[in-house]
């Protein structure tokens, strides 16, 4: 005859346990939420009610640390008062055996550990982006209170500080805040955290600009709608004087404009992310900024490398180039080629056809009449752009052309066989003229190949873009210039994907220990029963502490070293659960 389960038994242990178990998160959530929350506070960023309002959505992110321990706290609490009033010898005697009674802590710990994982996949990220949001919505009040601290508001790699702020009126319908500062100096760092740029001003003046940037930069260019609400920081400071570290006197400047978004730390970190996310971007990398960053840094120097060697081939094919101009007018460049220059950094040299010949660059205007300048020396530039200014704006071409013509000369107009009169006056790309109407230095910015490849490149995928480099390094042979960038891309998906395998792992481990934590509290009370109920649950505390913390510690090992740090992440599982099983064999046995 089969016993019937104690159904009573277990529903005034479950009633003990979780009286405790709700008594006890509550007190740890609130305890944690506020420490979360005071650093704000203090601050500067957050008021007195948005400080409640932030403790109420930091919340749920603390449940994931709260619910553990406080499951072992009430677990061990509620059977060692069971135990030390000898009910559960009066439940052996009954015919209850210890692994019945224990049944109520393991269905509870199964349903915690459900509740941690659902919480860490789901409800967490979007809380956390709710926090982000709270904190980061009010930018002037953050650089307010930072300068009126007089410490550096960080704005990206560059510091800034001010010895006065004031605001302006609203004349922007909330559209944009505006600031005054006065006192300015700016310190830009290098990557060692170094100071390589010191900029200082008189005054400045700053626009706060909430705007919408898409979540991935190749959306919005495809004019999707899946966006998200950025501010971005615009500073103009005035009578601008610019040193380099190690220089003994600073260039005087007009102006100087600095534009940056304030970064989104949840929308570049996997930790925020669903699970379903996670999956996502392990598939696709490029959704992630920090990725797009790196990928349109070798997108970039891969279309350079294809604009110039797409160049030198009209060169050699047809004496000539086809290129357009910033306004999309077609200018033609006829050369023998171009070869990079060892005399002048960062420049292509631009050979003639022919020995003691000139190069030409052919213009088309507005009103279609073609202008001819010719120069016996020209250099060239490719200047990168790896991201445009307004996410949402226009995109930029990644790589634009800067012709140099110096000592060029108009010789020849269309429709007139006579050349130009030398009161012909000077372009806007090069004001400088010489006497006798020869041009010192005629410059074109901004110009392109007719057929620009850079679309094509843009639209290739990281694992796409990854082997066109490596079949253009193949092709060339050793180039560092794409060579660096195609490796710092590849080793940031290998991190990333490293990072997401970590993430997953970690969540599964975090809500399988909480099933055993409150498991082990349990055994612990019915193994030191006559001890006192805080000895008991240190020895329980001091066991679960030491698992959570092989858990964070696989998890960064995992991440840095690989698949190996997995051992040690489901290492401090497997040793609790062996700590926990060797306690219980003590109590069947006594």
């Amino acid at each position: 005859m089969s016993r019937r389960p104690p159904f009573l038994v277990w529903r005034f242990i479950l009633v003990d346990v979780w009286r405790l178990l709700l008594l006890t998160t509550a007190v740890l959530v609130t305890v944690l939420s506020f420490a979360a929350a005071v650093r704000f506070l203090a601050d500067g960023r957050l008021g007195p009610i948005e400080t409640v309002r932030f403790m109420l959505l930091a919340m749920p992110p603390m449940l994931q640390y709260a619910l553990p321990f406080a499951a072992g706290f009430g677990a061990t609490l509620a059977y060692h008062r069971w135990a030390s009033d000898n009910e559960i010898t009066a439940c052996h005697a009954a015919g209850i055996g210890h692994r019945s009674i224990l049944v109520p802590v393991a269905m509870s710990g199964l349903l915690l550990g459900g509740v941690i994982l659902s919480l860490q996949n789901v409800i967490i990220p979007r809380f956390l982006r709710s926090m982000e949001q709270l904190v980061t919505r009010d930018a002037a009040k953050f650089i307010i209170s930072a300068i009126d601290r007089k410490e550096a508001v960080k704005m990206g790699d560059t510091l800034v500080y001010a010895d006065l702020v004031r605001t302006y009126p609203d004349s922007s319908d909330g559209k944009w805040q505006q600031l005054y500062l006065k006192g300015v100096l700016m310190v830009k760092l290098k990557k060692d955290q170094s100071i390589d740029v010191e900029i200082s001003a008189e005054e400045a003046d700053v626009w706060l600009i909430r705007e919408l940037a898409a979540v991935n930069p190749d959306l919005a260019r495809e004019g999707a709608v899946e966006t998200e609400s950025v501010t971005r920081v615009i500073v103009k400071p005035r009578n601008v004087r610019v040193r380099n570290v190690g220089q003994q006197e600073g260039s005087q400047l007009e102006y100087t404009v600095m534009s940056q978004v304030i970064p989104n730390a949840f929308n570049d970190d996997p930790k925020y992310l669903t699970w379903g996310e996670l999956n996502e971007l392990d598939k696709d990398p490029d959704r992630i900024n920090i990725i797009q960053t790196r990928r349109a840094h070798l997108a970039a120097n891969v279309t350079e490398r294809l604009v110039t060697e797409r160049i030198n081939q009209e060169l050699a094919s047809r004496g000539e180039a086809q290129l357009v101009d910033r306004y999309g007018q077609p200018l033609v460049l006829r050369a023998g080629r171009i070869e990079w220059s060892t005399r002048v950094n960062n420049w292509w040299t631009i050979e003639p056809r022919e020995v003691g010949g000139v190069v030409e660059v052919e213009r088309t205007l507005e009103d279609g009449r073609k202008l001819i300048q010719s120069s016996p020396g020209a250099l060239m530039q490719t200047q990168m752009i790896t991201q445009t200014p307004n996410p949402t704006g226009p995109a930029q071409p990644p790589v634009t052309l800067r012709l140099s013509l110096t000592e060029a000369k108009t010789i020849q107009s269309a429709g007139s066989r006579s050349p130009l009169p030398r009161a012909v006056p000077p372009t806007p790309e090069s004001p400088d003229r010489a006497p006798g109407g020869v041009l010192k230095e005629f410059v074109i910015e901004g110009a392109n190949l007719a057929f620009d490849p850079a679309p094509a490149v843009a639209k290739l995928s990281s694992p796409d873009l990854l082997a066109k480099a490596d079949e253009l390094i193949a092709v060339r042979g050793k180039d560092e210039f794409v060579e660096k960038p195609r490796n710092e891309l590849r080793r940031r998906i290998a991190d990333l994907r490293l990072e997401i395998l970590s993430k997953q792992h970690e969540r599964l481990a975090s809500s399988f220990a909480c099933l055993v934590m409150i498991v082990t509290g349990a055994v612990m009370a019915l193994r030191l029963r006559g001890k006192l109920p805080l000895t008991v649950y240190l020895w329980a505390f001091f066991p679960a502490l030491a698992t959570i913390m092989t858990i964070s510690a696989g998890q960064q090992m995992t991440h840095h070293n690989g698949p190996v740090g997995l051992l040690l992440l489901w290492g401090g599982v497997t040793g609790l659960i062996a700590y926990t099983y060797l306690q219980y064999r003590r109590v069947v046995r006594n």
